[in-house]
């Protein structure tokens, strides 16, 4: 089955999407069976990570995409409330943030390894 182009601007790439991302998203979604993708979309419904989240030894970066249609803003409350010391950028671009936004994303990603450096 062929992922609509509209369905992939629309949930994932946004209105700026090139035409050379919209056809990329489009072979990847086709390559992966539809049993590969029903898994994955259960285990993210299912998944709890906040043992993981709690335990995890290293500094993390939240880098959201401020017009994702995915990823709502109330799963980083959550992550802030397990971890209150998790460093949340957002990023001017929707689910794809780092296909839409790379040189804002490495940026955001460079600023927080460079002040984890200081401290």
């Amino acid at each position: 089955m062929r992922a609509p182009v509209y369905a992939i601007r629309a949930m994932l790439a946004g209105k700026t999407a090139s035409g050379e991302l919209l056809q990329r998203a489009r072979e990847v979604l086709r390559g992966v069976s539809p049993d590969v993708l029903a898994d994955r979309v259960r285990s993210v419904l299912t998944v709890d990570g906040r043992e993981w989240l709690r335990n995890c030894p290293v500094p993390i970066l939240y880098l959201a995409g401020k017009q994702d249609r995915l990823v709502k803003p109330r799963c980083f409350e959550t992550i802030k409330i397990i971890r209150p010391d998790v460093m949340h950028r957002e990023i001017p671009a929707p689910h794809f943030v780092l296909q839409i936004a790379p040189s804002e994303a490495w940026r955001a990603i460079a600023d927080f390894v460079a002040e984890r450096r200081v401290a």
